[in-house]
Protein backbone atom coordinates (compact mmCIF):
# COMPACT_ATOMS: atom_id res chain seq x y z
CA UNK A 1 0.00 0.00 0.00
CA UNK A 2 1.48 3.46 -0.98
CA UNK A 3 0.74 5.81 1.61
CA UNK A 4 1.02 9.74 1.14
CA UNK A 5 4.77 9.26 2.86
CA UNK A 6 6.19 6.99 0.05
CA UNK A 7 4.45 10.14 -2.38
CA UNK A 8 6.50 12.33 -0.59
CA UNK A 9 9.86 10.47 -1.08
CA UNK A 10 8.72 9.40 -4.74
CA UNK A 11 8.94 13.14 -5.30
CA UNK A 12 12.12 13.83 -3.04
CA UNK A 13 13.86 11.30 -5.32
CA UNK A 14 12.55 12.96 -8.49
CA UNK A 15 13.55 16.47 -7.49
CA UNK A 16 16.91 15.47 -6.22
CA UNK A 17 17.78 13.42 -9.54
CA UNK A 18 16.60 16.15 -11.91
CA UNK A 19 18.26 18.65 -9.64
CA UNK A 20 21.63 16.88 -9.73
CA UNK A 21 22.05 16.16 -13.49
CA UNK A 22 20.92 19.82 -14.12
CA UNK A 23 23.49 22.64 -14.55
CA UNK A 24 25.46 23.81 -11.23
CA UNK A 25 23.98 27.01 -9.90
CA UNK A 26 23.23 29.15 -9.17
CA UNK A 27 21.29 30.53 -12.05
CA UNK A 28 20.50 34.10 -13.29
CA UNK A 29 18.51 36.13 -16.04
CA UNK A 30 19.68 38.53 -18.18
CA UNK A 31 18.65 40.63 -21.15
CA UNK A 32 19.68 39.75 -24.97
CA UNK A 33 18.35 43.15 -26.21
CA UNK A 34 15.42 43.16 -28.33
CA UNK A 35 15.42 39.72 -28.38
CA UNK A 36 14.36 38.31 -25.49
CA UNK A 37 15.78 36.77 -21.87
CA UNK A 38 18.43 34.02 -21.18
CA UNK A 39 18.97 31.93 -18.11
CA UNK A 40 22.99 30.96 -17.64
CA UNK A 41 25.40 29.65 -14.58
CA UNK A 42 28.55 31.36 -14.83
CA UNK A 43 29.48 28.98 -17.01
CA UNK A 44 26.78 27.64 -19.00
CA UNK A 45 24.08 29.06 -21.16
CA UNK A 46 20.53 27.37 -20.15
CA UNK A 47 17.42 28.65 -21.47
CA UNK A 48 16.25 31.91 -23.35
CA UNK A 49 12.42 33.27 -23.62
CA UNK A 50 10.74 35.84 -25.21
CA UNK A 51 11.31 39.48 -25.55
CA UNK A 52 8.65 40.54 -23.49
CA UNK A 53 7.40 41.12 -19.57
CA UNK A 54 6.26 38.08 -19.74
CA UNK A 55 9.84 36.86 -21.04
CA UNK A 56 11.29 38.39 -18.52
CA UNK A 57 8.96 36.70 -15.36
CA UNK A 58 9.75 33.68 -17.14
CA UNK A 59 13.49 33.93 -17.03
CA UNK A 60 13.08 35.43 -13.53
CA UNK A 61 11.76 32.41 -12.53
CA UNK A 62 13.60 29.73 -14.04
CA UNK A 63 16.46 31.40 -12.67
CA UNK A 64 14.89 31.31 -9.17
CA UNK A 65 13.88 27.25 -9.54
CA UNK A 66 17.84 26.45 -10.40
CA UNK A 67 19.12 23.07 -8.58
CA UNK A 68 19.73 24.36 -5.50
CA UNK A 69 16.12 25.27 -4.60
CA UNK A 70 15.59 21.77 -6.00
CA UNK A 71 17.85 20.09 -3.46
CA UNK A 72 15.94 22.13 -0.77
CA UNK A 73 12.62 20.92 -2.01
CA UNK A 74 13.41 17.48 -1.60
CA UNK A 75 14.99 18.07 1.14
CA UNK A 76 12.01 19.42 2.72
CA UNK A 77 9.67 16.40 0.94
CA UNK A 78 12.11 13.74 2.70
CA UNK A 79 11.78 15.67 5.97
CA UNK A 80 8.03 16.09 5.76
CA UNK A 81 7.98 12.06 5.00
CA UNK A 82 10.06 10.94 7.70
CA UNK A 83 7.55 12.88 10.53
CA UNK A 84 4.86 11.39 8.78
CA UNK A 85 5.81 8.06 8.49
CA UNK A 86 7.01 8.37 12.17
CA UNK A 87 3.97 10.37 14.07
CA UNK A 88 1.19 10.06 11.98
CA UNK A 89 -0.89 6.75 11.08
CA UNK A 90 -0.94 6.35 7.65
CA UNK A 91 -4.89 7.63 7.44
CA UNK A 92 -4.49 10.68 8.78
CA UNK A 93 -1.30 11.63 6.46
CA UNK A 94 -2.59 13.64 3.80
CA UNK A 95 -4.95 15.84 6.52
CA UNK A 96 -1.51 16.46 8.10
CA UNK A 97 0.66 17.39 5.36
CA UNK A 98 -1.50 18.35 2.71
CA UNK A 99 0.40 21.34 1.39
CA UNK A 100 3.76 18.98 0.95
CA UNK A 101 1.46 15.97 -0.28
CA UNK A 102 0.00 18.82 -3.53
CA UNK A 103 3.59 19.57 -4.35
CA UNK A 104 4.87 15.74 -4.42
CA UNK A 105 1.61 14.93 -6.46
CA UNK A 106 2.25 17.82 -9.02
CA UNK A 107 6.06 16.99 -9.22
CA UNK A 108 4.61 13.02 -10.38
CA UNK A 109 2.37 14.31 -12.73
CA UNK A 110 -1.29 13.60 -10.43
CA UNK A 111 -3.65 16.17 -9.26
CA UNK A 112 -2.66 18.04 -5.95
Amino acid sequence: MTTPADELRAAAEKIRALAATATDGPWHQSGIGDEGWTVASPDQFIAETEDGEKGRADADYIAAMGPNVGEKLARWLDVTADSLAANTHPGWQEAVAPDALAVARTLLGGQP
